[in-house]
């Protein structure tokens, strides 16, 4: 790690939170502070994948990422109908395609004073990480009060799995709810090779067949839920098991 990369993280680790806004539908959001961080994750880290090409990343002006994902409660206002597996007023939504969750940013936008749209991947492990450079934002290991995940040896889905109303386990330093498991979130970019230019607010490739998703499950391992960790996702299916849901970004 660079100098000047170490000294955003350090700044970044002693600053207060960033201020919240919240929008008519009761979505909190917080600011992210603008600065550089090392997107991907390094050789020697465990669970790592080949997709994880450690890189610099500079985010330019601010990014007010909503710090839950978005619930059922709030999807209902917007979409008027539920497609979740697991149902209750204060979970994520679930079983939600990347066509789904762009949809309801658009019909937001037409209602609102706001833009809405999914976080770019880097974006969103910028917001993961919070300043950290481990492999979870609690550290090396992440303790089962950090989120919601298969804790088991084996990763085994066990029946009585499933979603967390949202908040429930601890947030990040910069006050982000479950972004370690819970449900899969839906990135806007397609997947595909990071570059490594150091590119201020990356955006992903132009063109593809997938999209990103971030964060992991509550049906699956520590390991895929890695502030690293990047999967990707056919757009108009959901994840195994429905667990596929998304928070969202709000410009100004």
């Amino acid at each position: 790690m660079n100098d000047r990369v170490a000294g955003h993280m350090r700044q970044h680790q002693v600053q207060l939170l960033p201020p919240t806004f919240t929008d008519a539908l009761g979505i909190e959001f917080r600011d992210l502070p603008a600065g550089s961080f090392l997107m991907g994750s390094p050789d020697l880290e465990a669970g790592r994948d080949e997709d994880e090409d450690q890189h610099e990343v500079q985010i330019v002006g601010i990014s007010r990422m909503a710090v839950t994902p978005i619930t059922q409660a709030q999807w209902m206002r917007v979409m008027g109908s539920n497609p979740s597996r697991f149902m209750g007023d204060n979970l994520p939504v679930d079983s939600v395609s990347w066509y789904e969750a762009v949809d309801f940013c658009k019909r937001l936008t037409s209602t609102s004073d706001g833009l809405y749209r999914l976080p770019h991947e880097a974006e969103w492990e910028y917001a993961c990480r919070a300043g950290s450079s481990t492999a979870f934002f609690c550290g090396e290991e992440m303790p089962s009060q950090s989120g919601n995940v298969d804790m088991s040896v084996h990763h085994g889905r066990a029946a009585d799995r499933r979603t967390s109303v949202v908040r429930r386990y601890a947030p990040n330093a910069w006050g982000m709810f479950d972004m370690h498991g819970n449900v899969w979130e839906w990135c806007g970019d397609y997947y595909g090779g990071y570059s490594s230019n150091g590119d201020a607010n990356p955006q992903g490739p132009l063109y593809g067949s997938y999209r990103v998703v971030r964060g992991g499950a509550w049906d699956l391992g520590t390991s895929w839920a890695r502030s690293a960790s990047r999967c990707a996702a056919t757009p108009d299916r959901v994840m195994e098991y429905g667990a596929s849901g998304f928070r969202v970004v709000r410009e100004h």
